[in-house]
């Protein structure tokens, strides 16, 4: 991958993502893995964005009514 970009599907991977220093960071795919990726660099204080081919979050897991409530209570 070029350099500043990283998987995170595997524990080293997630390891070199909690090494880096930046203050912003774009997430690609709100599944699980993605959201909870955003989570944990919003609380380091980065700046996220997600970027999702859908137009909900999370959508293995909720429907878009359902999404779009969680996705505004994220963005609070």
């Amino acid at each position: 991958m070029p350099n500043g970009m990283s998987s995170c599907k595997e524990l080293a991977a997630a390891d070199k993502l909690d090494r880096c220093s930046g203050s912003a960071a774009v997430v690609i795919g709100s599944g699980a893995i993605g959201i909870e990726a955003a989570e944990a660099l919003k609380k380091r204080g980065c700046t996220v964005t997600v970027i999702e081919l859908l137009d909900w979050v999370l959508p293995a897991l909720f429907d878009p009514e359902t999404a779009r409530r969680l996705a505004a209570y994220m963005e609070g």
